[in-house]
């Protein structure tokens, strides 16, 4: 397997449905740990078929062929899939187009190798069984001590709490905030888990810090996907996820406060590093990069980086959120300085960011 990027071959789809698990590939990249390309000649790492061959895998000399543990099947809720065996199972909707987040979980575990590790624990793995998430879940924080001092983030508060509120509704949910200078319309399609805005994300700021009375919504009911594409040719509207805009969001509005029931002193450690390539998101690099390798409390992660305990506070809520925090039994920090290469290595990604992000 390719140490840059992923390859996947898809088997036995028609045109218009190549057309779009092509899409959702590309709109779940940004939250993809590698980046996985659609190729129909070797070296393929993973081969991707309808549920339909399924069943046939065992009969079929061209299935035969291919090495069935590298095999995923696409199925859609409440599908008919066989769950005695040891096969790997991305979740679609009722046209049978991928979701997003079933997509990002399921590449992710595989570009973990963390799949051999929980077919051991169970028969079938299936993400229909063991879905990503859902972001609104992660909004009723368990029951804990709050930090001193000040008032905590709630989360369901605020532009957040409309994103978060949004998870349940059907069509398209448009945003307008009503201000001078604004940064245009967020499009938000809460089942596909995306949005759509014609400004980058780093932009979109003050629907998160401007006074919330200010934003309008309006529903668009029975949207197509052809309504979405003439819609953001129309537009120039750029398609990201929503749990990206979750992530900018919480950052961008918990001004320094801790996430409600959150406990400030207990250990924790980053599980991987969120999109940091905006405009006011470089000088936490240093901070994810202690975070991924260390299990810690907030102040100690303040003290050990040197980065202010307020913006800590709003990179913890931020990942929080969106499911990137994992829970320590203990303490865990490596008390050593980092050394002069990747100190040089943290220079030259703030120099790239700098250039991409020009002030």
């Amino acid at each position: 397997m390719s140490q840059d990027s992923i390859n996947l071959k898809l088997v036995g789809f028609s045109e218009f449905e190549q057309q779009n698990i092509e899409s959702v590939l590309s709109l779940a990249e940004r939250g993809l740990l590698k980046k996985w390309r659609l190729v129909t000649d070797p070296p393929v790492d993973y081969y991707l078929l309808p549920e339909s061959l399924c069943a046939r895998m065992d009969q079929e000399d061209w299935l035969k062929a291919l090495p069935r543990d590298r095999c995923i099947f696409s199925t859609k809720e409440g599908g008919n899939a066989d769950r005695e065996r040891d096969d790997v199972w991305l979740l679609c909707d009722s046209r049978m187009v991928p979701r997003i987040r079933s997509m990002i979980e399921l590449f992710n575990l595989l570009c973990e190798d963390t799949l051999a590790e929980r077919r051991n624990q169970g028969p079938a793995l299936r993400t229909a069984e063991t879905p990503p998430s859902n972001v609104a879940a992660t909004a009723a924080v368990a029951e804990g001590p709050l930090a001193a001092g000040g008032g905590a983030f709630i989360a369901r508060e605020g532009f957040v709490g409309q994103l978060l509120g949004a998870a349940d509704k059907t069509g398209l949910l448009i945003y307008e905030l009503n201000i001078p200078n604004s940064p245009g319309r967020i499009y938000v399609h809460p089942e596909q888990q995306v949005f759509y805005s014609p400004a980058s994300l780093d932009l979109l700021a003050p629907f998160f810090t401007e006074d919330q009375n200010l934003i309008s919504c309006t529903t668009r009911s029975n949207v197509t996907e052809a309504d979405l594409e003439q819609l953001s040719e129309a537009e120039d509207l750029k398609p990201y996820t929503l749990r990206s805009l979750l992530w900018y969001g919480v950052f961008k509005s918990s001004q320094g406060r801790l996430l409600e029931g959150s406990a400030a002193d207990k250990p924790m450690r980053l599980k991987r590093w969120p999109d940091l390539n905006l405009s006011d998101c470089q000088d936490l690099i240093k901070l994810a990069a202690f975070m991924q390798s260390n299990a810690a409390g907030l102040q100690t992660v303040a003290e050990k980086t040197g980065v202010p305990i307020n913006l800590v506070h709003d990179f913890y809520n931020a990942c929080e959120i969106v499911g990137l925090i994992e829970q320590s039994s203990e303490a865990d920090i490596h008390n050593k300085q980092l050394n002069p290469e990747k100190v040089s290595l943290f220079s030259k990604i703030r120099s790239r960011l700098n250039k991409a992000h020009p002030a």
